[in-house]
């Protein structure tokens, strides 16, 4: 195998040394600029496959509870930086998204709507081009299509996730956000 191999392991490997040091957002694009333009172009369509992959239904749903808002962007957003928690959290979180409420703190729900992977990718090929070329070399994965089985009421999120909506749920938040 060549060193220029972007393994699973590997991309795993760089997303927990930039955690180890402190910050994904930080630490990550540093780690990226080591890498030559095909390496870049194949973490980012990893990338792609890992936000898709966490495309599900019950995902979508704890992404609404935890934020109070959900959107197609917002989604991408929270899956991407699901990703930037690491191996363990994100596939805890496919597996069960309510393992989410076991370490993510109320104070850093706002982070949930930012992408420091997807950032990282961009600014790592800058390096070696245009972020345009970046996106068309870039294999993307497409959403897995998923039934939308939304709960009607607070009670019922609370019978499918109970966790997440102990500690998560935030009616005036919600009332905000959704008024007209």
């Amino acid at each position: 195998m060549s060193s220029s191999a972007m393994t699973d392991d590997r991309f795993w490997r760089l997303i927990d040394e930039a955690r180890a040091r402190g910050s994904v957002a930080e630490h990550l694009p540093r780690l990226l600029l080591e890498l030559n333009a095909d390496e870049v172009v194949a973490f980012a369509s990893m990338l792609s496959g890992k936000i898709a992959n966490a495309g599900s239904f019950p995902l979508l749903a704890a992404n609404f509870v935890i934020a109070s808002y959900v959107s197609d962007e917002g989604f991408r957003s929270f899956r991407a930086w699901l990703v930037s928690q690491g191996r363990a959290r994100y596939e805890n979180a496919i597996r069960d998204p309510q393992t989410i409420a076991d370490w993510l703190d109320i104070d850093e729900v706002d982070d949930t709507a930012e992408d420091p992977v997807g950032e990282a990718v961009c600014i790592a090929y800058m390096r070696h081009g245009d972020p345009d070329e970046l996106h068309a070399r870039t294999a993307h994965a497409a959403d897995p299509d998923r039934p939308l089985d939304w709960p009607e009421n607070k009670l019922e999120y609370r019978r499918r996730f109970p966790q997440l909506v102990d500690k998560f749920w935030n009616q005036q938040r919600i009332n905000e956000l959704h008024s007209d």
